[in-house]
């Protein structure tokens, strides 16, 4: 089955590594297409077709969706791999790549053509398996770092909540979720051109560089700071804050259109 042969032509575009953190990013991607759900290690999770790629995204994300539910597989959701189609009419080109992809990668959490056939006891060994090869790499949400949390609750790239921590852009508010974005806007508008631009002529690094950085720091849960990675001293203001606040111990919760509008500060 892996040998597939096309009967015809299928042209799309593969958007690889879409962070669910970044919603702006994901929601470019409203078309029909192909995703591949993945987990932090780049597993392959769930493969897919729908419409609308970003709505049907969301759904597992929030765990709302029937195949993420089980196992509360959504918490292992990290990244997705698009394959966007250039003929948006063309629905059967859909099903050519899903079936395809999933033939090929055999996803834990599907089971219409793959070798387990819908098998229920099959199923579950497949998906135990995963779990077994996962368990020791502490990849969940429920491991994810303290930046990484506060990304996914805001909905930012995870390099830009490092940034705006940094910039102390952020504010102590009495609610159930601790700590918010001051002003997002603001950021994106005028503060975060000045202050890359500061830190490229203190340090010397390209933007590219201050980014990749910037992410690595996101992605380490013993929270280290800039200091750690500059050459010069530069600590992240709010580090103590953050680990508090969402530390390894910080279980988010099921991801409702309800819960989400109440956790996002006000524009």
């Amino acid at each position: 089955m892996q040998n597939m042969q096309w009967s015809r032509r299928i042209t799309y575009t593969l958007k690889e590594n879409v962070y669910i953190f970044d919603e702006k990013e994901l929601e470019k991607h409203s078309g029909p297409g192909v995703y591949v759900l993945k987990d932090k290690k780049d597993n392959i999770l769930y493969i897919g077709q729908a419409e609308n790629l970003s709505e049907r995204i969301k759904k597992h994300i929030r765990g709302t969706s029937i195949e993420m539910k089980v196992n509360k597989a959504y918490k292992y959701i990290y990244n997705v791999d698009l394959y966007i189609l250039a003929n948006k009419k063309a629905k059967f080109n859909r099903y050519y790549i899903e079936i395809w992809l999933m033939n090929t990668h055999n996803p834990p959490f599907n089971s219409d053509y793959t070798p387990e056939k819908g098998n229920k006891q099959k199923m579950e060994e497949k998906r135990q398996r995963y779990f077994d090869k996962v368990k020791n790499h502490y990849i969940s949400r429920n491991h994810w770092s303290g930046y990484e949390k506060l990304a996914y609750f805001e909905r930012l790239p995870l390099e830009d909540i490092v940034l705006m921590i940094s910039e102390g852009l952020f504010e102590d508010r009495e609610n159930t979720y601790g700590v918010h974005i001051a002003d997002k806007h603001k950021w994106y508008s005028t503060i975060k051109k000045s202050y890359i631009a500061r830190l490229k002529a203190e340090y010397q690094y390209t933007e590219e560089e201050i980014n990749q950085l910037a992410w690595e720091i996101g992605q380490n849960r013993t929270y280290p700071n800039l200091k750690a990675l500059l050459p010069k001293k530069m600590s992240i203001a709010g580090d103590t804050q953050i680990k508090n606040n969402y530390g390894s111990g910080f279980e988010l919760p099921v991801e409702t259109e309800r819960n989400r509008g109440q956790r996002r500060p006000k524009r």
